[in-house]
């Protein structure tokens, strides 16, 4: 399993975990664009590196967290 994050607005509107092949015929009409999210810990074991209100640069294909209180629940 992996984790993916929907963007919206150059934001993290939504993070799920899925098989790679789950797009394969999953539909989303919504607006936006999924991307993988590839990260691991210091362990070795795949964790998020994204969380929804994270913004996503798109130069550097990374999210970057929220200032303290800027976080959607």
């Amino acid at each position: 399993m992996r984790y993916f994050a929907k963007i919206e607005n150059g934001k993290a509107a939504n993070v799920i975990v899925a098989e790679p092949e789950f797009f394969d015929t999953f539909v989303d009409d919504a607006p936006g664009e999924w991307k993988e999210v590839t990260s691991t810990n210091a362990s070795g074991l795949l964790v998020p590196s994204v969380g929804i209100g994270f913004s996503f640069d798109r130069i550097n294909q990374t999210f970057i967290a929220p200032e303290t209180g800027e976080v959607e629940e």
